[in-house]
């Protein structure tokens, strides 16, 4: 199941994703490098909160009980598949997990195309 599919079925919006290596022709190298384009002036000083989604679980509330320090619980997602950036219930874009020193970070490499 795609990722688009997964989403539709999980409720939350879908947008069409632009891959920043190979984007579409009638997308220009500008528009491509940011995410938010144009006349944005009045917001543009506004901090926005982004939520990135990593995977998920499903275990038994026995199990749950059961859980201690140590325990590994295993994500529904692979380790090589991009993670999500969302801001609400709108995913913006996807990256990859990098270590930025002590930090995790997001290596954008889809950006959606997105209309204000």
């Amino acid at each position: 199941m795609d990722n688009q599919s997964k989403l539709k079925q999980e409720g939350q919006e879908v947008v069409q994703m632009v891959d920043l290596d190979n984007p579409p022709s009638e997308i220009s190298a500008d528009n491509t490098s940011h995410i938010l384009s144009g006349r944005l002036d009045l917001l543009k000083d506004i901090n926005i909160k982004l939520d990135t989604y990593l995977g998920g679980c499903e275990l038994s509330v026995a199990r749950l009980g059961q859980l201690k320090s140590g325990d590994v619980l295993t994500l529904d997602r692979a380790p090589d598949e991009l993670v999500e950036i969302t801001l609400g219930d709108t995913t913006i874009a996807r990256g990859r997990l990098v270590v930025v020193g002590d930090y995790y970070g997001i290596r954008i490499e889809q950006i959606a195309e997105v209309s204000l």
